[in-house]
């Protein structure tokens, strides 16, 4: 469902857009689809349902089945998964996945969101209708460790609020 820019058999970076679930796409993240032809790696920009015409929970898992059949149909070299802010949340959901985690080699997860609960008492939630249990759910920061991909970058801007600092950070 999203868009890819490939070169058969290359290593693939698998980028999932922010805008707190419920804006932008996958053309908007295309970006660097030039840098990265150049350097010989495809890009596969994922595509899915904003709110309120989706839940969190239902984004994650048409993440996850876009990711799935993604890597099935380009068998790249090696794969990573990236993300910024909610794209980061989503990459972070996706690689815990445990038919997404054999298939990858590491993911970059910047400015991301990994505790949805604060969002719970924010105007940003009103499209999303998460409760505090809910948000819980689908916080990666609270559920159980799993294996972790052979490499992992967290990284926040400077300039980020303190509430993304203090989630990248712990």
């Amino acid at each position: 469902r999203g868009t890819s820019l490939t070169i058969p058999h290359a290593p693939l970076l698998i980028y999932i857009h922010g805008g707190y679930w419920q804006r932008l796409s996958a053309g908007d993240s295309l970006f660097n689809a030039a840098d990265a032809q150049q350097l010989g790696i495809s890009l596969h920009a994922v595509e899915y349902t904003l709110a309120p015409h989706a839940t969190v929970a239902g984004i994650i898992e048409e993440c996850i089945k876009d990711v799935l059949q993604t890597l099935q149909q380009l068998t790249p070299s090696r794969a990573v998964i990236a993300g910024c802010s909610a794209g980061a949340h989503l990459a972070a959901m996706c690689a815990r996945h445990p038919n997404v985690q054999s298939r990858i080699d590491g993911v970059a997860l910047l400015s991301g969101i990994y505790d949805v609960r604060p969002i719970v008492r924010t105007p940003t939630n009103d499209p999303l209708h998460l409760t505090y249990e809910t948000a819980s759910a689908i916080s990666p920061q609270l559920l159980p460790p799993t294996a972790p991909p052979q490499r992992a970058l967290l990284a926040v801007g400077q300039h980020e609020s303190s509430e993304f600092i203090r989630q990248n950070n712990e």
